[in-house]
């Protein structure tokens, strides 16, 4: 009996320790978000020029049918939904913006080995990856309302190209990409844990009560 107790109180102290962990997230999210409106308002006023993300990034698609998850699978594996998936082997090696471009349309951040499902596009840039991360989670609602589609919605490539992307000056644009990129990596690393944490709970479950 003792023992059992035992075992509760520690999966309760991982759940207290994923729930705490993402708050804090939450937190980060909350703070990244003001960052890019600020970043916004100010570009406004001091535009240069304007772009479209097609002149700044690439974007290709996976290739993968959705039987390629495995749910003991070693890397992240991206589908048309809010749900993560793991798969077993990866394609993408890369710091990415990924879109599910049908189902649960949405845009996610993700930075390593990775594989992606068909319809889900995958967005790389050398420069202002953060900023154009952020134009895309701005424009999702946008580019909801104009998918196409009679049984299934769905975005399509041209619709992610012809996003128009105002820039301001070289030293602001890598100000605000530094201080998304700490904070990102916090979250990423936070995420990291939460899904280890998962695991040993899971772990739990299966030994003792599975």
């Amino acid at each position: 009996m003792r023992k059992t107790e035992h075992i509760i109180d520690t999966i309760g102290s991982i759940d207290d320790l994923i729930e705490s962990n993402n708050e804090i997230i939450n937190k980060f999210n909350d703070l990244l978000w003001a960052r890019y409106l600020k970043f916004k308002e100010y570009i406004k006023d001091n535009k240069t020029n304007t772009l479209k993300t097609k002149n700044i990034a690439s974007i290709t698609t996976g290739k993968k049918n959705a039987n390629a998850a495995s749910p003991n699978g070693k890397y992240a594996f991206f589908t048309c939904s809010l749900e993560d998936y793991k798969t077993d082997n990866y394609c993408f090696d890369c710091e990415a913006i990924i879109i599910a471009g049908n189902g649960a349309i949405n845009v996610k951040y993700y930075n390593g080995k990775f594989d992606a499902y068909q319809r889900t596009y995958i967005i790389t840039t050398k420069e202002n990856f953060f900023y154009l991360y952020f134009i895309y989670k701005d424009s999702i609602n946008s580019l909801i309302a104009s998918s196409k589609g009679s049984v299934i919605n769905f975005i399509t490539l041209n619709m992610l190209q012809e996003i128009d992307v105002a820039m301001t000056s070289i030293s602001e644009h890598k100000d605000f990409e530094t201080q998304c990129s700490i904070i990102m990596n916090n979250i990423f690393s936070l995420k990291q844990k939460n899904e280890k944490l998962n695991k040993i709970k899971q772990q739990y479950l299966n030994k003792y009560f599975g």
